[in-house]
């Protein structure tokens, strides 16, 4: 479903936007391409540690886990959570209650098919800031913390650039993060949150196919790039 984000603020930028710092500022490594299908690291806000920004593994395993996070994912991928499945009794269904986190990005992805070729967009911020997207997390008895993305029923704007899952991430405005981590909120309403999210402004334009086996620093990616028939922004 999603398995690729972005990230490419500055480190200063990301404090300055959320008014709070990185628990370990020379870890943090800007990415146009994130993959998550390679044991990549997020940085993220947790309930925990609501005022500082932390690092999760993409990909939730269970707390108690102890083998390797590529044998997990062989056999359940957890980069996406879709918000019907939390109502499922499972490991997971009580991160839902007091393990939310939020993930910080300045972009996603999303991919379309149009007369039998699949072109992928960039979805970001107009205003060229990092934002937020909802996310559940687990600490394994080692310390680390592993992370999901939760992903609900694509909006008009999505499937105008997305029409192959039908669905998105819950993208949070900046003014609720602390709401959506506040242990005080109860989970009728983390439930109406999700399945009402509140809409965010993105933009969102066409890249190079060459994204479908690109990771890491090359910002390039993200350039604009027009293909026939299809509308170059959104």
């Amino acid at each position: 479903m999603y398995h690729k984000l972005s990230n490419i603020a500055a480190r200063k930028s990301i404090e300055e936007e959320f008014g709070i710092n990185f628990k370990y500022p020379k870890v943090y490594q800007p990415n146009s391409v994130i993959n998550g299908l390679d044991e990549s690291t997020l940085s993220i806000v947790t309930m925990k540690n609501p005022d500082q920004i932390s690092y999760g593994i993409w990909g939730i395993l269970p707390e108690f886990y102890e083998e390797s996070w590529k044998e997990f994912q062989s056999v359940k991928n957890t980069l996406n959570l879709r918000e019907i499945d939390l109502e499922e009794e499972s490991w997971y269904s009580t991160a839902l209650q007091t393990r939310r986190c939020v993930i910080i990005v300045t972009g996603f992805f999303t991919s379309y098919i149009n007369n039998g070729n699949i072109y992928p967009y960039y979805v970001y911020s107009p205003f060229n800031k990092p934002f937020c997207l909802a996310g559940l997390y687990n600490i394994l008895e080692d310390g680390f913390i592993t992370c999901s993305l939760i992903v609900s029923k694509s909006n008009n704007f999505i499937r105008k650039i997305e029409n192959i899952s039908g669905f998105m991430p819950v993208a949070i405005p900046l003014e609720d993060y602390k709401y959506w981590l506040d242990s005080k909120t109860s989970l009728i309403k983390i439930k109406e949150f999700l399945q009402k999210p509140k809409p965010i402004k993105l933009k969102a334009h066409t890249i190079t196919k060459d994204f479908y086996k690109e990771n890491g620093e090359n910002n390039s990616v993200l350039n604009i790039v027009s293909y026939q028939s299809l509308p170059k922004e959104v």
